[in-house]
């Protein structure tokens, strides 16, 4: 534990302006007067145990990292000027708390969005350089929130609302749809490596679903999609026994990467004439509009 207490005329310091590491599994503040001075230091909090950070004086840092396993929540707003290495799980202690400063996010971990906005990661995670292509990142805000077009790990929503996409995105694993959210396409392209879960509902809004994985990829969750493509041609897709997807706009399934598909449904539902292309698999498909087979 590291923490930092004072008398009225004895105030505590605590300076890392000569650099140096440390590390600490919470951070708390006595009575009187704290002064705290980052400099060219680093922080590392470290164990399991969940931390809040202090509402006052750790308003800035070098260096933070958190360990994994570790879950931080901020007791204030605060600016990262070097690294912050997020490798366990952070999430803003409220809606308001923003992450700023000339330093860059990376890691390994989860970072979760809290603030409802059009602009939502950024504003909250206004920290100049964002690294997120193996982080995991929750839209969890309780209300509509905008995502940002970028590289993602993993990406999840969760909360309430509807989470819109504002540019082209990838993601590198899994994209989870959480119950009572709702994912806006936003008319984007959206690229997913890993598996497709949804729990709540997906708006394509003219948009492309891509899966581009280099292992098996599944999809859960009764989704309906403007165009559907395949590039994954390491492995199978598989849908979830007894799952119904619509398509509405092209389907390209790559080939025989498509495949086990017992007891599903695919739906062609477009208000155009859809192509179906020759499958070598077994499955059912619900013909809603005129089709070219």
């Amino acid at each position: 534990a590291l923490p930092i207490s004072a008398g009225s005329d004895n105030p505590g310091t605590l300076s890392m302006a000569t650099g140096g590491t440390l590390i600490a599994n919470t951070i708390t503040l006595g009575q009187g007067t704290a002064t705290w001075t980052p400099g060219t230091g680093t922080v590392i909090l470290t164990s399991t145990n969940n931390l809040t950070l202090p509402s006052a004086t750790f308003t800035s840092f070098n260096n933070l990292t958190i360990n994994a396993n570790k879950t931080v929540f901020s007791g204030v707003s605060f600016s990262v000027a070097g690294t912050m290495t997020v490798n366990g799980t952070f999430t803003p202690g409220a809606t308001t708390h923003v992450i700023s400063g000339a330093g860059t996010l990376t890691g390994s971990g989860e970072i979760d969005v809290t603030l409802v906005s059009a602009t939502a990661l950024t504003s909250q995670f206004s920290i100049t350089n964002r690294t997120l292509s193996n982080m995991t990142v929750e839209y969890r805000g309780a209300g509509n929130q905008s995502m940002l077009g970028t590289i993602y790990g993993h990406l999840t929503t969760a909360g309430s609302g509807t989470k819109t996409l504002l540019g082209t995105t990838t993601v590198n694993g899994n994209l989870a749809i959480g119950v009572s959210t709702t994912l806006n396409g936003g008319g984007q392209s959206l690229n997913v490596g890993g598996n497709w879960s949804n729990s709540g509902t997906f708006t394509h809004a003219s948009g492309t679903v891509t899966f581009n994985g280099n292992a098996a990829q599944a999809i859960t969750g009764n989704t309906n999609f403007n165009n559907f493509i395949v590039t994954n041609s390491a492995s199978n897709i598989s849908l979830a026994s007894s799952y119904a997807m619509g398509v509405e706009g092209t389907f390209t399934p790559n080939g025989t990467s498509f495949g086990s598909q017992t007891g599903s449904t695919i739906n062609f539902n477009g208000a155009n004439a859809q192509t179906i292309p020759a499958r070598s698999e077994e499955h059912t498909s619900e013909l809603q509009s005129p089709c070219n087979l």
